[in-house]
């Protein structure tokens, strides 16, 4: 008999067979999944799919937390929702807190964060505290500088944002389907199962289309991903399928193992994920579930139950909510310089604050007489203050700082208005000046994350088709036509061009897009909305058929992955992409000034020009410049196609640097400063000039 009391719901037909819920190996399961991860964020290259260490950790939650709601069925009868939620607040929030005000205050502190990310930071902080850390992701995933374009210290919380989402729904769909049961069959275990199967099967197929479709937000959504929770209820609710012989214990461990060996070797960002590529970690997590504690030494289940795996299980948690900020703040330190006797010291550093913090912050709390022997109701006013104080304290902090960021944003506007302010001593503002230069150079690395061009509204994000065509200069229909075509490397033009075709006397008319450069070779297909660019391309095309062009500019990020498919390399799938957009019909007698590619860093210049001298952070020029460069390469006996190399402003024979006489150049890994690119006008200006000069239009 079903009845509801509250917040309590008893159910009287529900299977009472019971099995055990204690599965050391479990434990070994979390420590591969976390290392997992934290291999990943060290050496990307060295372990490419070390993120779905995530996957594995749903899976585990699914199944242990449907367990724990069918033994309490079993045993009394009902499901304390109340209770249950309970201790789930006091299991995840205090070490979750802790960390998230460690954030807070590093992301205040000048030295170790970027003060251009400031407010970003800030609502990743808020959100990562309410737990809906994943939506403001998916909410970002089409703006294609949405999250500044540099890693985010609370980014790994869209995980945990996604686990409390599930414990907060999971139990009342499983009532649900009781309920539903109890009104036409005359046992509640089918309702059990037919509701996790039913939720399963449609967030499975919710997953595969949606990250086909979407798969920058696919990523971070909580229905593609309850599934994953699914398949490890679906186990926790059949215990006949636990593997008990040894052979099948022997069989789904080492199965299991090595499905998950293969998941981490061969998954990458050349894979669309979750969707089909999901089914191979969640099934090898699954076959490892599967496997009923016991047997010989040898055993798989047996090996990862061994106190090393042990102990990194039991401080996974921690483990996972420390190593990544800690991994984007030593950077900044003036000290650091990546090598293998540093990085070692940081996972050593990472594995006793997260021991620390399972020591003193997880388990006291989660036993707290206090808490634990009051109503359900105490945990969360305790939590739920305790929420509230980590979102003071973070945009407290971000307070502090508003009006260094104000004014830094204030004097970027002056910079952009007049590139020489700060470059001619008897020109020079003091007070603006003094809010943008920093060690020799300016805008300051605290503040270049915000010297970004202002024609935002002229760049189409990742899932926009139609080409956004802006237009500045003349209104004269006689002057010059100058289009400027291409991806965010293309866009990062459009303001010195717009003030040179002004003082030119020339019309700009622009089709930029974020992602996706002017060319017929496509995107690979791991690529987020590659279709999309495709779509645009093929938009753009049937625009320029409008226009007639003098002349037309062009660049491109010489790091986009293309498609191989047919080509020997990348470099010749963007070469051949080049020479076919230039050769189109609609250009092909057009004339074409091709900017080849800035320089491009590993990582953010700005984090190491913190508290480093420029020149320490130099790059070897073979590891910044591509060679041969492709744009080059396709201009080759093209001669309607003119190259415009700016690469020896960055760059001597050795290293290039982020650095360019007193001018910080950079505002990411790969985009010019606004500011920089405004300094390049009378570059630009000959070189168009002279392309115009080469080919006068109607001859």
């Amino acid at each position: 008999m079903l009845t509801c009391d509250g917040s309590a719901v008893s159910i009287s037909s529900f299977p009472r067979t019971d099995h055990s819920s204690f599965v050391p190996h479990i434990q070994g399961l979390r420590a591969i999944a976390v290392l997992g991860v934290v291999a990943f964020h060290l050496w990307p290259s060295a372990l490419p799919g070390g993120f779905v260490g995530v996957d594995v950790f749903f899976v585990i939650s699914g199944f242990l937390i449907t367990g724990h709601l069918r033994r309490e069925i079993l045993a009394t009868g009902t499901v304390r929702l109340a209770a249950f939620w309970g201790r789930r607040v006091r299991r995840l929030l205090p070490a979750a807190l802790v960390v998230l005000g460690f954030c807070a205050v590093v992301i205040s502190v000048p030295s170790l964060a970027l003060l251009s990310a400031l407010p970003a930071r800030v609502k990743e902080i808020v959100a990562a505290t309410s737990y809906v850390a994943n939506w403001q992701l998916v909410a970002t995933s089409a703006n294609y500088f949405g999250d500044s374009n540099s890693p985010t210290f609370a980014r790994h919380y869209w995980s945990l944002s996604t686990e409390e989402q599930f414990y907060l729904v999971w139990p009342l769909a499983l009532l649900a389907g009781v309920a539903i049961a109890r009104r036409v069959h005359r046992r509640s275990t089918a309702g059990t199962i037919g509701a996790v199967l039913l939720i399963s099967l449609v967030s499975f197929g919710a997953s595969v289309w949606f990250t086909e479709v979407s798969p920058a937000a696919a990523y971070f959504a909580t229905f593609t991903r309850v599934w994953e929770f699914g398949a490890g209820a679906l186990l926790a609710l059949f215990p006949r399928l636990r593997a008990r012989s040894a052979s099948a214990r022997m069989v789904c461990g080492w199965l299991g193992l090595a499905g998950l060996t293969m998941s981490f070797a061969l998954m990458s960002d050349a894979i669309h994920f979750p969707g089909y590529a999901a089914l191979l970690p969640v099934a090898a997590t699954v076959l490892i579930l599967a496997v009923v504690p016991g047997g010989a030494w040898w055993f798989p289940t047996r090996l990862i139950s061994l106190p090393p795996f042990d102990f990194v299980g039991k401080i996974s948690y921690s483990l996972y909510l420390w190593h990544w900020p800690l991994i984007l703040v030593v950077p900044a330190l003036p000290w650091w310089t990546g090598g293998i006797t540093q990085t070692a010291a940081l996972l050593l550093v990472t594995v006793v604050l997260s021991w620390l913090t399972q020591r003193f912050v997880e388990d006291p709390l989660r036993s707290w007489p206090w808490l634990v022997g009051a109503r359900p109701r105490r945990t969360f006013a305790v939590g739920g203050a305790a929420m509230a104080a980590v979102v003071v304290l973070t945009i407290g902090l971000g307070a502090v700082n508003l009006p260094q960021f104000l004014s830094a944003r204030s004097a970027l506007a002056d910079l952009r208005a007049d590139p020489t302010m700060c470059s001619t001593p008897l020109n020079e503002p003091a007070e603006a000046c003094d809010v943008l230069s920093t060690g020799g150079f300016f805008p300051a690395s605290s503040i270049a994350g915000m010297d970004s061009p202002q024609s935002s509204e002229c760049l189409a994000q990742f899932d926009e088709a139609e080409p956004l065509t802006c237009s500045f200069g003349t209104d004269d229909p006689d002057a010059p036509s100058v289009l400027l075509i291409g991806d965010s490397h293309a866009f990062q033009y459009i303001d010195v061009l717009a003030d040179v075709a002004v003082r030119e006397g020339w019309r700009l008319t622009t089709a930029l897009k974020g992602g996706c450069p002017w060319s017929t070779t496509k995107l690979a297909s791991e690529v987020p909305f590659a279709r999309v660019c495709d779509e645009w391309r093929d938009n753009v095309s049937g625009w320029l058929l409008s226009q007639t062009p003098a002349v037309i500019v062009t660049s491109a990020y010489s790091g986009t992955q293309y498609a191989v498919d047919g080509y020997g390399s990348r470099t010749d799938a963007a070469v051949a992409g080049f020479a076919g957009a230039w050769s189109s019909p609609a250009v092909a007698a057009v004339p074409i000034l091709a900017v080849t590619d800035n320089p491009a860093f590993p990582t953010n210049p700005n984090l190491c020009l913190l508290n480093r001298a420029a020149t320490d952070c130099d790059v070897p020029r073979a590891q910044a410049v591509p060679a041969p460069d492709p744009m080059s390469s396709a201009a080759e006996a093209r001669p309607n196609v003119h190259v415009l190399d700016n690469t020896d402003i960055f760059c001597d024979d050795a290293v290039c640097s982020p650095v360019v006489g007193n001018r910080n150049a950079y505002r990411d890994p790969n985009h010019l400063t606004a500011s920089f690119a405004a300094s390049l006008g009378s570059r630009l200006t000959v070189a168009i000039q002279r392309v115009l000069d080469a080919h006068p239009q109607g001859q």
